[in-house]
């Protein structure tokens, strides 16, 4: 059955802080745990986000949704990369309401859900209505570029996919094909602790993080090609053809973050580096 908007939202106007059997939003949460139907329904897709009627009603149809992903089971028969695709539709609504405090909360809370999530299947988000991932990732970045505003909630939600057990092509646009959406990319409310988690392996990214630390990258961007600069060069464990490595060499000799690279220590909780002293770095081989 087709259920309207605005029958949807007669769920949302009870309040969600409590979880008691008569709370209307714990009865609905059961029931869709508990259904064999999809339970997609709950998550709007934009055109139906930009149906309502106000500011109150986005806050409200939010904080139904943060419930449900916090209850167990609730939306087991929806994948992860569907619920991603919907709460990111959120920043594309011509209202820009993830620039309201309360919904930017909101929508900080259901981002670190999705980082508590090991690997999100992306090849699911066909089933959102979009022809891919790619194809959605690449308007939201769009989107971002126009009117985010470098705000840090947009920002994680951009920087999610990038993680290097995710496909190539994702940091690939973000990188090439969307330079400006990376320029603007000075404040996330994702810990780049969580996007650095896995080492690069491609040798194309490695040369553009090499060259764009050659070339003055600054914000996060500068972050993310210096940690992997750093880990490509200095981590044994990592396999790498020595004409690869002269090449980022020949790049990093010849860029402005040179020592940034050889003392790198990390990233701390602000997404800032963190440089060991010289005698640290020299112990390590660096």
């Amino acid at each position: 059955a087709v259920v309207s908007t605005q029958s949807r939202s007669r769920y949302w106007a009870t309040p969600t802080t409590t979880k008691e059997p008569g709370d209307r939003a714990w009865v609905v949460g059961r029931a869709a745990a508990r259904s064999t139907l999809d339970g997609s329904w709950v998550l709007l897709r934009k055109e139906q986000l930009m149906e309502l009627a106000s500011e109150e009603d986005l806050s409200q149809y939010l904080r139904f949704v943060e419930f449900l992903v916090g209850l167990p089971g609730a939306l087991n028969s929806v994948p992860p990369a569907i619920q991603l695709v919907r709460v990111m539709s959120v920043f594309q609504v011509p209202s820009q309401p993830f620039l309201i405090r309360g919904v930017s909360v909101i929508l900080g809370n259901l981002l670190h859900y999705f980082t508590s999530i090991p690997k999100i299947n992306l090849t699911h988000a066909s089933q959102s209505g979009y022809v891919s991932f790619y194809d959605f990732y690449n308007t939201f970045c769009e989107t971002y570029e126009a009117e985010g505003y470098c705000d840090a909630v947009f920002a994680g939600f951009v920087l999610l996919p990038t993680r290097c057990d995710y496909a190539l092509t994702y940091r690939r646009l973000l990188w090439v094909e969307r330079v400006e959406t990376l320029r603007m990319l000075r404040v996330s409310e994702l810990s780049l602790s969580h996007v650095l988690r896995y080492p690069e392996s491609d040798a194309d990214m490695m040369t553009l993080y090499a060259s764009s630390l050659k070339n003055g990258i600054k914000g996060l961007g500068r972050v993310i090609a210096i940690h992997h600069v750093h880990n490509f060069l200095f981590n044994p464990k990592i396999r790498k053809e020595q004409e690869l490595v002269d090449l980022v060499k020949g790049f990093v000799t010849e860029c402005a973050d040179e020592v940034c690279v050889r003392r790198y220590g990390g990233v701390g909780k602000d997404n800032k580096i963190i440089l060991k002293s010289e005698d640290e770095a020299m112990e390590t081989g660096e």
